[in-house]
């Protein structure tokens, strides 16, 4: 009878998912081309386009490992390498995960409360802002939450003893696992989460200890598997020169990470003020029915497994991440998408609690009290959601670098004897995805981003070369402000050609626009106007100054560039002070 009194509310919540699920891939299809590719994508399309021989060795070069490529390669020869068909890639795993939420929480909780549970937790996997981001974006970020997810599924599965076909079922989460740390070398971080639960799991449960020790078999297959590309992944991993030398900071970790899980990408500073609160109680609702469920030791599962699975699903991840990138500055809250879930699952327990707990109180009041808290955490949910995708639709905060807009600006107007020069020259595929020109040079010409290439005065040989006989450039500038700081190849151009107006910004981008002379020649040299030689110490040398003007009238600005030479390594930072004196002195 109980079998038979449950059934409908099953199927009912079943009906319900599939409604989620839909309105999930509703809201990722949604303007799924309207912004341009920046560079990350066009960089997958650029490997994409590859043949897998070469995949591997490019990836061998850089940091991710080659399976999203591989997959992208033959989705694109499917599908093509439109915007609309290289991020639908994405958005299939990105819905795919939905469904996951709703299985995980039925398995987590008893099963009167499970439904609940699992209609909301897949609730806010469709809608959340963070989730839909980055289905709309073609990396390999939604394939890793998803196999994270599904492979976080399977191992409930095979801890409760439940699983149809242990054998291959354990199998299949292996091979999950594989394909997760072959996707990015963060999946490590998820199998530890899975095998920091078994061991909790394994603490008082016979099955589960049965179970345990064939996962930790599995597990170590799983490593043995990634053997071939570990020594890629430590090599490249040292040798990443995107970003100066630094440590990172744990308090921006954590806060970045939170208001990219709780209000996504494209919610302002005031819109994530009031959105964080709101998210810190139902975590903590969350963690209050994880007690619950302990303390009450519900038929059929494992004490503690309400909480400590998120918990662990969430901090786990978070903390092998930042003992692994302690000493590099580089962060991006889409590193720990893969800890995501266990997020919104303490979330959606928050709200489940409200609804299991207060609603069936005997007490008309505290049932009432219970009703308004779950309508306005269910009304809080959505509206935090819907204002981040309202600026993400409208393309009004965050907007994706704008390479298709400058492209095709350039490629409108660009006259037969102008040449183009893109700086950094590592943006090559996102710029060239829109606009293939015979003349283009890249400056730096390297591969990948790196604080080790920087633009010098050597740079005069290269424009020299590539510029004779012509009557123009466009500069396009991104990420220069790593490869030349100080304005170098600006400062060429500049005294060598006349500025044109451009009269478009462009998102994420600069356009400049030079003509020049037939006798333009560049100099490996600065052109110093007046030379000073002054030395401070034995460690650096003011060689000169060039003002833009050596005199300015009230309300006008001069600006005035200087050469320093160092005589040694410099191990301290320097300030400077300029004085502004009128012509009496003052």
């Amino acid at each position: 009878r109980q079998d038979s009194r449950r059934m409908p509310t099953r199927q009912t919540g079943s009906l319900i998912a599939l409604v989620v699920v839909a309105v999930g891939f509703a809201l990722r299809v949604h303007n799924l081309a309207s912004q341009s590719l920046w560079y990350d994508e066009a960089f997958s399309v650029y490997l994409a386009r590859m043949g897998l021989g070469e995949i591997i060795a490019r990836t061998a070069a850089d940091i991710h490992p080659p399976l999203y490529y591989f997959l992208l390669h033959g989705w694109m020869l499917a599908a093509g390498s439109s915007e609309f068909a290289l991020r639908f890639l994405s958005l299939i795993f990105g819905v795919l995960t939905i469904p996951l939420f709703f299985q995980i929480s039925r398995r987590l909780l008893p099963l009167n409360a499970a439904p609940h549970t699992g209609i909301i937790a897949a609730s806010m996997a469709a809608i959340a802002p963070f989730y839909i981001w980055y289905s709309q974006e073609g990396r390999m970020y939604t394939l890793l939450t998803f196999l994270g997810a599904l492979a976080a599924l399977l191992l409930l599965r095979l801890l409760a003893g439940d699983a149809r076909r242990p054998r291959l079922e354990l199998v299949i989460w292996a091979a999950h696992s594989v394909a997760a740390i072959y996707t990015h070398f963060y999946g490590f971080f998820l199998l530890a989460f899975q095998l920091l639960y078994v061991l909790w799991c394994v603490r008082t449960d016979a099955g589960s200890r049965l179970a345990g020790r064939d996962i930790l078999l599995a597990a170590a297959a799983v490593v043995l598997a990634y053997l071939p590309w570990l020594g890629v992944t430590f090599t490249r991993f040292g040798a990443d020169a995107s970003y100066w030398e630094g440590v990172l900071d744990p308090a921006e970790l954590l806060t970045k990470t939170f208001l990219a899980f709780a209000a996504g990408l494209t919610a302002t500073t005031s819109e994530q003020g009031a959105i964080i609160p709101g998210y810190l109680g139902l975590l903590g609702f969350g963690l209050v029915t994880g007690v619950w469920v302990a303390t009450g030791r519900p038929r059929g599962r494992r004490r503690g497994d309400a909480v400590i699975f998120p918990l662990l699903f969430l901090i786990t991840p978070i903390v092998l991440l930042y003992a692994v990138s302690f000493d590099r500055p580089k962060f991006d809250p889409r590193y720990l998408m893969l800890a995501s879930p266990g997020f919104y699952l303490l979330a959606a327990l928050g709200l489940e609690h409200l609804a299991s707990q207060g609603l069936s109180s005997p007490s008309r009041s505290l049932r009432g009290l219970a009703r308004s808290l779950l309508a306005a955490g269910i009304v809080f949910v959505v509206w935090a959601a819907a204002i981040p995708l309202q600026h993400n639709y409208a393309n009004e905060v965050l907007a994706r670098d704008d390479f298709r807009s400058v492209a095709g600006w350039v490629r409108d107007r660009i006259q037969p004897d102008e040449a183009i020069i893109l700086c950094s020259g590592h943006m090559f595929p996102a710029f060239e995805y829109y606009f293939s020109y015979p003349a283009i040079i890249r400056i730096p010409d390297q591969p990948t981003l790196s604080t080790k290439a920087l633009v010098t005065y050597a740079v005069a040989d290269e424009l020299n070369q590539n510029l004779a006989g012509k009557r123009g450039v466009w500069l396009v500038l991104w990420q220069d402000n790593v490869v030349d700081p100080d304005g170098i190849l600006t400062t060429m151009l500049q005294d060598q050609g006349v500025l044109q107006p451009v009269q478009q910004s462009f998102w994420g981008l600069r356009l400049l626009h030079y003509s020049l002379p037939q006798a333009a020649h560049f100099s490996t040299q600065p052109g110093i106007q007046a030379p000073v030689g002054l030395g401070f110490g034995d460690a650096i040398r003011l060689l000169g100054y060039r003002p833009s003007a050596l005199a300015g009238a009230a309300g006008e600005s001069v600006s005035v560039t200087l050469y320093w030479q160092p005589s040694r390594a410099l191990s301290a930072d320097y300030r400077l002070l300029l004085r502004v004196m009128d012509d009496q002195g003052n």
